[in-house]
């Protein structure tokens, strides 16, 4: 037996030797190259297929550098192959505006209209891409810039015209989308549904309601089930049960917003048992504060008191309840409640919000704003819409995980404390210049967090959806609760669990992590099966963005001890699923082909 043993280590060994040498082999005929002001150190053997991968992008070179640095290069803004560089400038420009005029509606920040009201200023956006359309017709990113101006119009108007023009617009761009998308884009079919589920829920048409989502919900159990149901629940039709039942069987850990949605549906029906019993399917790890909130006001209203008071108590607990960071939804207000009173008390004496209507799950429906110097509430808004739009909706197909979404949320708290990124050096980043952090003063903080995002590379501001998975990430991440997934490690305390869904046994609000110990950019682009033939192993699969900047790539090598984070749900398959972590993990590749994907680790 020892004999057999002492065979097993030498050949352990020498493969351990000869896995080494090879890995030597290769760094040693290594080759620095200058990203984006980063030093990069990419094997020579890995560089031979440089040019083949400049060839690589479906897209034209004029399109390929126009989209360069824009929100264009994100997977949801992939262009499609027919798309010209005028009709993507045009839809850069106008929905621009777009964007100002959120700001205004939900910031009360100022807007230059030069003179013109709102509807007229955004009017003349909506003209000037009509013109464009004219010469291209079938470019999707016009008929969705339409969309979404329509759909700003309809805000400062409440005009319903103008949602019957941006449903058509909307459909008209997943239309276009599915003829000419690139092969593999997961957006392909279903890029809009959120939108139009929006402009569904308010327009109340039922013909037109279900004619679009009869397209969407086949026999394949889908996450539009979610979505059909939010419609018809806003149409207070009963219906609405059975496709929250569907989306809930279907629901994988980490996705609570339909439990939550479904809750609610509930409880302002005056179903109590049954809430109780939907909230139950939650597990622990996807409790948070507003959710022991809804178990306090459905146990009240069935008149269990002590578990009500103990679910309440709970609730009190979170540090962003006690920092009035989080506000629950006046409507469950329960007259007369002693349990409610003095806990009313407090939320309204911290509460900087302006409307009794907001809802933890989706604010799309409410009237809630920021002030412009309420720095807590525009930090949380946008830190939210940022996690919500490059992780959790990312996949059209499903919600991304957990880990996918602190990913953004630490991605986001690394800019707003490493005030300077530094390789080798060299400074190679500026975060929000000018806006500095106060020692003890929390306020800074946010204004670093609003800052950050707003001239970062982010594009959660746009999307504008708030759901309760991407409110819990960031509150999770703002206060250190939980664990950096890149690296899987805590600022304070030690990590319980895996670094992708784990916790912290500590927490705090200061402090983060060098830039060099998370992924600092999002960013289109697919991962290809790779392997050179002097590989000791079958080989992996690597990160190639949709354009390369000065001819490289950067991403994950089999010898790396970092895995790939692909905000997107499954589509298509590759078996076998390769690790390409031997030393800290399994990071299996469930595809697309094209994704968001971090295209930079700092090493």
């Amino acid at each position: 037996m020892i004999m057999k043993n002492s065979i097993k280590v030498s050949i352990t060994t020498i493969l351990y030797l000869i896995l080494f040498f090879t890995y030597q082999a290769l760094a040693s005929e290594a080759i620095e190259e200058r990203v984006d002001g980063f030093t990069v150190t990419t094997p020579a053997a890995e560089s031979i297929e440089k040019t083949d991968q400049q060839t690589s992008s479906p897209f034209s070179p004029e399109v390929e550098k126009f989209i360069e640095g824009t929100e264009l290069v994100k997977a949801a803004g992939l262009p499609d192959l027919n798309e010209s560089v005028e009709a993507l400038k045009a839809y850069l420009e106008e929905t621009e505006k777009v964007k100002q005029s959120i700001k205004k509606r939900f910031f009360d920040e100022p807007i230059d209209t030069k003179g013109l009201s709102i509807e007229t200023w955004l009017g003349e956006s909506a003209n000037r891409l009509l013109f464009v359309k004219e010469k291209y017709p079938e470019s999707r990113h016009l008929s969705e810039g339409l969309g979404r101006i329509y759909r700003e119009m309809y805000f400062h108007t409440q005009n319903k015209e103008y949602l019957e023009k941006a449903a058509d617009a909307f459909i008209q761009a997943e239309e276009l989308g599915v003829e000419h998308a690139i092969e593999g884009n997961p957006f392909k079919g279903m890029h809009y549904v959120d939108e139009m589920t929006e402009v569904l829920s308010i327009l109340g048409d039922r013909r037109r309601v279900d004619k679009y989502f009869s397209r969407l919900i086949t026999p394949t159990p889908t996450y539009a089930y979610f979505n059909y149901a939010e419609v018809l629940s806003k149409l207070d039709d009963p219906k609405a049960e059975e496709f929250f039942e569907k989306v809930i069987a279907i629901r994988r850990e980490g996705n609570f917003d339909p439990v939550i949605k479904y809750t609610e549906y509930l409880l302002d029906r005056g179903k109590n048992n049954k809430a109780l019993t939907v909230l139950q399917q939650l597990k622990p790890s996807e409790e948070y504060a507003y959710t022991y909130f809804l178990k306090g006001v459905v146990l009240e209203k069935m008149g269990k008191v002590k578990d009500a008071e103990k679910a309440y108590k709970r609730y009190q607990e979170f540090q962003e309840v006690k920092d009035g960071l989080f506000t629950p939804p006046t409507k469950y207000r329960i007259p007369n409640s002693k349990l409610q009173r003095n806990f009313f008390r407090l939320v309204e004496k911290t509460s900087s919000l302006t409307t009794d209507t907001i809802s933890a799950a989706d604010i799309r429906s409410t009237s809630m704003y920021c002030s412009s110097s309420d720095w807590a509430c525009k930090a949380r808004y946008y830190a939210v819409w940022t996690i919500n739009k490059e992780a959790q909706a990312a996949g059209s197909f499903g919600p991304g995980t957990v880990g996918m979404m602190r990913a953004v949320g630490w991605n986001i708290r690394t800019r707003v404390f490493v005030l300077y990124g530094t390789i080798c050096g060299e400074t190679c980043f500026h975060n929000a210049p000018g806006i500095t952090l106060t020692s003890g003063d929390v306020n800074s903080v946010y204004r670093r967090y609003w800052y950050v995002i707003e001239t970062g590379v982010y594009a959660g501001l746009p999307k504008g959806v708030y759901t309760s998975e991407s409110e819990k990430v960031f509150y999770d991440v703002f206060y250190g609760r939980v664990p950096d997934p890149i690296v899987g490690k805590c600022l304070y305390g030690l990590m319980s669990g895996d670094k992708c869904n784990g916790t912290c046994t500590s927490s705090g609000i200061w402090d983060s992590f060098w830039a060099s110990q998370s992924g600092q950019t999002f960013r289109a682009g697919k991962l290809e099966w790779y392997r050179q033939p002097n590989w000791p192993w079958d080989g992996c699969y690597r990160f190639v963005p949709m354009s390369t900047p000065t001819g490289s790539y950067c991403g994950i090598n089999c010898w790396a001890d970092k895995g790939v984070i692909c905000p997107v749900e499954k589509k298509l398959d590759y078996y076998p699923y390769l690790q390409c972590d031997r030393s800290s993990g399994f990071y299996y590749y469930y595809g697309p082909v094209y994704g968001n994907f971090f295209w930079r680790f700092n090493r």
